[in-house]
């Protein structure tokens, strides 16, 4: 099966998952964070686009989501189409910078993304989902983000938060059949803990 015919194949089982509705457009999301959809999902935790889907796991407890400041939490990218979907792997180049945060205060909205590291190896590696297949990428908020919180100013209180997925497209990514678009959850309140 070829790219297109797949990626309809993708289009017509996540209209199928989702009752029909499906927010793609060629596989492409627009949004106030350029290119990033500002449409609020089923679930106001994840976003789909292309056959997947991505969610944060951090659910509420006792009514409210936390936070920990400079701790981990999981993203999860899940393949709700019935064909096999490639991403990058998050420990090479390709897929390390896939994952972004972007955070809100007020009126103040600003985008975290991962620093640079020192590459030791490098190659192109992808992760191939089977139908209903997730890949879990663990973010920790420490030093290898940059533009994250001033955590001192925002633990006790609350600070919003989605998190955006993007592959673009480059030669790997077409020679790989890699998935390409972008996804962002919607934005979630959190209580910032220690």
């Amino acid at each position: 099966m070829g790219a297109i015919s797949r990626r309809l194949a993708i289009l017509r089982g996540l209209q199928t998952l989702t009752g029909g509705t499906a927010i793609v457009g060629a596989g492409r999301l627009m949004a106030a964070t350029p290119g990033f959809p500002e449409t609020e999902p089923a679930r106001a935790d994840v976003a789909h686009s292309g056959g997947l889907l991505l969610s944060v796991a951090l659910p509420k407890s006792h009514g409210k989501r936390h936070l920990q400041a400079g701790g981990p939490f999981d993203t999860v990218v899940t393949n709700l189409s019935p064909e096999p979907i490639r991403v990058w792997r998050d420990w090479c180049s390709w897929g390390y910078f896939n994952l972004s945060l972007e955070f809100r205060s007020g009126e103040r909205t600003w985008l975290a993304t991962k620093k640079v590291p020192i590459w030791t190896i490098n190659y192109p590696d992808e992760a191939e989902l089977a139908a209903g297949e997730s890949i879990v990428f663990k973010v920790v908020l420490n030093e290898d983000w940059q533009d994250l919180p001033p955590w001192d100013e925002f633990i006790g209180n609350v600070l919003e938060m989605r998190v955006l997925y993007a592959i673009e497209e480059d030669k790997q990514s077409t020679e790989i059949d890699v998935w390409l678009g972008k996804m962002a959850t919607a934005w979630q309140t959190y209580d910032v803990v220690v």
